[in-house]
C-alpha cells in the first residue's frame, strides 16, 4: 500500500468508526417532567442532622426549597429521580437550572442511582456546579457511596468559563442548561446557557468527558442532584428529562478543545 493510501486510511478510519458506532447507537425517552406525572423520591448522598429538602412541581417546573426549621450547616446532599424510572447502565439526564435564591446552593445531574450493596445507602455519579473558593463557573465530577467513611471522589474539575462566565462578576444569569450521560465506563456532559441551541454530542469543543474508575458501570436510575441549601433557599428548575441508551457513544468529530483539569481520585478529598 502506497504512503498516500496510508494516509487516507489514517484520516478516514476514525470517521468510519465513529459513522459505524453512531448507527448502533439509540436512546429512547423515559421521562419528561413537562407530561410526566410520576412523582419524584429523593435518597440522601449526605445528611445533615434531621434536615429535608420540600419538592413542589406545577406544571413543568419544579421547586426544590430548604425548610426555614433546617440547620444553618446547609450540608444536606441529595439526589432525586422518577419513581418508575427504568434502571439501566446507559442513561442520559437533562435539566434547566433557573433560579436560585441561595448563594451557595448546588444543582446537578445524577446518574446511575442506586442502592449500595448492603442496602443502606445509595451510589450515584453526579456533575455539579462547583460551590468551592466561589468558583461557580467550574464544574466537578464525582461518584458517590453514601455509607463509605468518605462519601464522595473527585474525579475531575471542568473549567466552563468559556460558557457561563469566568468569575463570579461575569456570571451568565440563569438559565443554565446541563446534559449528562454514561455508557461503560464512559462519562459525558455539556452545558449551555439562555436561548442558545443545545451542543451537539458530536461536538468536541462542549462535550466534556470523563472516564469513571474500575467497578462504576453498575445499572441504576437517571435523575438529578441538590445540594448546600441554607434554611429558606428555593432553586427551580425546567425540562427535566431522561432518557435510556443503548449501545456505544460516538467520540466528538470536531477538534475543538476546551480546559479540563483531571484530578487523581485516590488522593483528593476536595469538597463538592
Amino acid at each position: 500500500m502506497g504512503s498516500g493510501r496510508k494516509l487516507w486510511l489514517v484520516i478516514l478510519l476514525p470517521v468510519i468508526l465513529a459513522a459505524v458506532l453512531s448507527a448502533c447507537f439509540s436512546s429512547t425517552p423515559t421521562f419528561d417532567g413537562g407530561t410526566d406525572s410520576s412523582p419524584l423520591v429523593n435518597a440522601n448522598l449526605i445528611s445533615d442532622g434531621t434536615d429535608t429538602y420540600d419538592y413542589s412541581r406545577t406544571g413543568a417546573d419544579l421547586a426544590v426549597s430548604a425548610p426555614a426549621t433546617n440547620s444553618d450547616g446547609g450540608q444536606l446532599r441529595q439526589v432525586y429521580y422518577p419513581s418508575d424510572g427504568p434502571v439501566t447502565d446507559a442513561e442520559q439526564s437533562c435539566s434547566t437550572w433557573s433560579a436560585q435564591t441561595g448563594i451557595y446552593d448546588q444543582q446537578g445531574i445524577a446518574l446511575r442511582i442506586a442502592p449500595t450493596a448492603d442496602g443502606l445507602g445509595t451510589r450515584a455519579i453526579t456533575v455539579t456546579k462547583n460551590i468551592w473558593e466561589v468558583g461557580f463557573w467550574r464544574f466537578n465530577v464525582h461518584v458517590w457511596d453514601s455509607t463509605a467513611a468518605s462519601p464522595f471522589t473527585l474525579l475531575a474539575t471542568v473549567d466552563m468559563g468559556s460558557v457561563v462566565g469566568s468569575d463570579v462578576f461575569h456570571l451568565v444569569p440563569y438559565p443554565w442548561h446541563v446534559c449528562a450521560r454514561v455508557s461503560g465506563l464512559t462519562f459525558q456532559f455539556i452545558v449551555w446557557t439562555g436561548s442558545n441551541p443545545q451542543p451537539s454530542w458530536d461536538d468536541a469543543g462542549a462535550v466534556q468527558q470523563v472516564t469513571l474508575p474500575s467497578g462504576w458501570d453498575y445499572p441504576g436510575r437517571a435523575g438529578w442532584y441538590i445540594g448546600h441549601l441554607a434554611p429558606g433557599s428555593v432553586d427551580t428548575f425546567t425540562d427535566l428529562q431522561t432518557w435510556s441508551l443503548k449501545g456505544t457513544f460516538a467520540p466528538p468529530t470536531t477538534s475543538t478543545s476546551t480546559s479540563t483539569t483531571s484530578v487523581d481520585p485516590t488522593t483528593t478529598t476536595a469538597a463538592p
